[in-house]
């Protein structure tokens, strides 16, 4: 187990994806990293951590719900307009769902702005449980996924039963939020 703070926990197990490293604290998963990026073996899931470990256990397994009631802590994402971007896709965008990189940008009150939704995306602390992966291009193709690229991205979305290049899924809380305009920090 990696100690970093009083508040913090963290473990390596393995997926389907290969190791998966998993940092959180009392306020939810701060970051989760993968492949290349997660720590070289694994490690035991600290007892504050299990139900987090085990939620992506059931996720891996075919449950796409289970990572939905896990609690994100995003007060390590220092930009605004990205905590705001994150948030909104994780309420907005359940499993089964996809939106648009320019759909989610007019979400969160910066139609336009699809670009900066693709950097704060491309940026996310916690993929996965932030559902990084629901977003796709404006006609529907896979997109990008960051350096994970787009294989892991197409395996996330089949985990949902969402196959890209069939037709796009609407409805849910998706299109009721679209309808609303905010106001706030812009990209940065």
């Amino acid at each position: 187990m990696i100690l970093a703070t009083v508040d913090e926990y963290a473990w390596t197990q393995r997926t389907p994806l290969g190791r998966m490293t998993v940092r959180a604290g009392s306020k939810g998963v701060r970051s989760i990293a993968f492949g290349a990026s997660a720590a070289k073996r694994s490690t035991p899931v600290p007892p504050a951590g299990r139900r987090i470990a085990q939620a992506i256990d059931r996720y891996f397994a075919g449950d796409a719900l289970a990572l939905e009631r896990i609690p994100v802590d995003l007060d390590g994402v220092a930009n605004e307009f990205h905590r705001k971007v994150l948030g909104t896709l994780r309420d907005l965008v359940g499993p089964g769902q996809t939106i648009s990189y320019g759909e989610l940008a007019a979400a969160v009150g910066h139609p336009g702005a699809a670009r900066a939704v693709g950097t704060a995306l491309a940026r996310t602390p916690v993929p996965i449980v932030v559902p990084c992966h629901r977003v796709l291009a404006a006609d529907g193709s896979i997109g990008g996924y960051g350096a994970s690229g787009t294989d892991v991205k197409r395996r996330l979305l089949a985990i949902e039963g969402t196959v890209v290049g069939k037709g796009r899924r609407r409805g849910g809380r998706r299109d009721r939020a679209l309808a609303l305009s905010s106001t706030g920090p812009g990209p940065s």
